[in-house]
């Protein structure tokens, strides 16, 4: 049995790890979708904050983290159907 502390000290850095690949991944496909208001941004010009995704120099401009699918796609470009929502 493991005690918290001990569990959070040994799985803490897979979690660090897994948070940053996820924030990388949804960079990408922000910064590669042609309708995304980040398109064409370098990574290191975007930021999060408030659960939003923005470039840097125009923060007011930018969209919320959940639009994007993990297919990579906005969500609001997939096809949604009554059997797909369950």
């Amino acid at each position: 049995m493991s005690a918290g502390s001990m569990s959070t000290a040994s799985v803490g850095p897979a979690v660090q790890q897994a948070a940053i690949q996820v924030r990388q991944k949804l960079l990408e496909m922000a910064i590669s979708n042609s309708r995304s208001p980040i398109h064409g941004g370098r990574p290191e010009d975007a930021d999060f904050k408030d659960g939003k995704i923005f470039l840097k120099s125009a923060p007011r401009k930018g969209e919320p983290c959940s639009i994007f699918h993990a297919t990579g796609k906005r969500v609001r470009e997939l096809p949604i159907t009554p059997d797909k929502l369950i």
